[in-house]
């Protein structure tokens, strides 16, 4: 947009030297035509032998010449005239669509930090956890050919054997999501009583912290 109008301006600059020029020659002209017309006048006045007149000036090639550049002129400028009238509702509209987007980026980094503070948090809690279960001594392993059979271990219950392993499994069942417990080693006389309230209220976490008490109960 800066050059269309320093171009406006130069081309308004040529304009202006042109008519400058155009009426010095239209001066110009017009003094050479009123000189001749005082040589006729003085001729005719005069008491020598009338002389032949001389031939009129004819038009000059130069004048038409610039004339022709003068309208060119008016008219290149006229037309940039136009195109620049029309550059700031599109420089508006440019800068809408900036803003625009703008404003959908900001958003679009917004919803990006917010998800990453989320996932920094899980992942906090998460490691949280896993430090809870090393200091119970807790650990999960699968086992072998059973898909939805884990496995629970213990250690850390016994004050006498760190080392010691207290196990229990824990069968998920695929059609009502029923929990069944079997392999539990040492033995706990309540574990039919605590399976079915697993099963009454689903909560796994607490199931695991009462088998937790009731072995450290066998070690006393």
């Amino acid at each position: 947009m800066r050059e269309l109008e320093a171009k406006i301006v130069r081309l308004k600059a040529d304009h202006v030297a042109l008519g400058l020029r155009t009426a010095s020659t239209q001066s110009s002209a017009s003094e050479r035509a009123a000189r001749t017309r005082a040589r006729a006048h003085r001729t005719l006045l005069s008491p020598s032998p009338p002389r032949a007149r001389p031939p009129a000036l004819p038009p000059s090639a130069d004048l038409s010449a610039e004339k022709q550049a003068l309208a060119q002129r008016q008219e290149e400028l006229a037309r940039l005239e136009a195109a620049a009238s029309s550059l700031p509702s599109e420089l508006d509209t440019m800068r809408a669509k900036r803003e625009a987007a703008q404003l959908q980026h900001a958003g679009a980094r917004g919803e990006l930090e917010r998800t990453e503070t989320a996932v920094r948090q899980q992942l906090a809690d998460f490691a949280r956890g896993l430090d809870a279960f090393k200091r119970l001594g807790l650990e999960f392993e699968n086992v072998a050919g059973a898909g939805n059979n884990i496995r629970v271990v213990f250690t850390r219950v016994d004050p006498r054997d760190a080392a010691r392993r207290f196990v229990f499994d824990v069968f998920v069942s695929p059609t009502d999501d029923s929990y069944a417990i079997s392999g539990c080693e040492p033995p706990v006389p309540a574990l039919s009583e605590l399976a079915a309230q697993l099963n009454a209220t689903n909560n796994f976490a607490g199931f695991v912290q009462l088998m937790r008490v009731e072995f450290k109960r066998m070690c006393r």
